[in-house]
């Protein structure tokens, strides 16, 4: 387990570095509680952490800690446009999109106002997602989608 998350804490620095982006965050469902545990994320050391918690801790990566992180279920609709995407999603704008409506509180609140969002089974049934969230609206090219 150790290999894993110094894995994803590399490759949350290098997408940060090419990026530029304020969070990382990896998303496994969860069928039997029906919400997407947040197995990694990196976020600004003065920030805390998204999702629900029953207990908070420390600032920076979250990983491997006492403390669960999760976030609630999506609509059907989401769902379907995050599961049929043949790459990564952008949403420009929560403040302006009607998308992921069951987490845009959330992410307002810690200050993310765009995402770039990829389903970890691309083609396929949604497993997980892997999302790179920015405090300010932005866009991507087809080359930072890859």
């Amino acid at each position: 387990a150790e290999d894993w998350l110094a894995t994803l804490k590399t490759c949350a620095e290098h997408l940060h570095a090419r990026l530029q982006q304020s969070r990382f965050l990896l998303l496994l469902f969860d069928p039997d509680q029906n919400k997407f545990e947040i197995c990694y994320q990196s976020h600004p050391v003065n920030r805390h952490p998204l999702g629900e918690s029953e207990g908070r801790s420390g600032h920076g990566d979250t990983a491997g800690n006492s403390s669960t992180f999760s976030l609630t279920a999506l609509s059907e609709v989401d769902w379907q446009w995050l599961e049929r995407s043949k790459e990564a999603v952008e949403i420009e704008d929560l403040t302006a999109d009607l998308k992921l409506m069951a987490w845009r509180d959330g992410f307002l609140e810690a200050g993310v106002r765009s995402l770039l969002l990829c389903n970890t089974n691309l083609g396929h049934s949604l497993e997980g997602l892997l999302i790179l969230g920015y405090e300010t609206p932005r866009t991507w090219t087809g080359v930072e989608r890859e």
